[in-house]
């Protein structure tokens, strides 16, 4: 009678493929990804044995993981980028302005003065 040997599972190698998935179902979120790729490639790297060929799960969680951290960083940085063309731009301050005005009574222009003494007309002066 033969018996088969079953393989031990590596319990890294599977939590790299599990937060490497969710960093990619939560890239809507921008910030959320970054912990959890972050996560999911150091137990991908843990799980790894000297010597020994990478489990594929192991290998998916480190893609995934990977992906997600340079997508997430990549849109972080795109909209960061993005702020100071979109505040010089008179329909979208206008926009900003009837929205922070139904949200908080008060406009977006106004509001930043009042918090941080900037003026963003003064700002964004060509």
């Amino acid at each position: 009678m033969e018996y088969q040997v079953r393989q031990k599972k590596n319990a890294f190698s599977t939590a790299s493929l599990l937060l490497g998935i969710f960093a990619l179902l939560t890239l809507t979120t921008i910030i959320l990804p970054l912990p959890l790729a972050a996560l999911g490639m150091l137990f991908a790297s843990l799980a790894h044995k000297k010597g020994q060929k990478r489990e594929v799960p192991c290998l998916i969680g480190l893609i995934t993981s990977i992906a997600a951290m340079a997508i997430s960083i990549f849109t972080l940085v795109a909209s960061l980028a993005m702020i100071p063309t979109m505040l010089k731009t008179p329909e979208y301050r206008q926009q900003l302005d009837m929205m922070s005005k139904q949200i908080y009574g008060e406009e977006f222009d106004d509001m930043i003065e009042d918090l941080y003494g900037i003026d963003i007309d003064d700002l964004f002066q060509d």
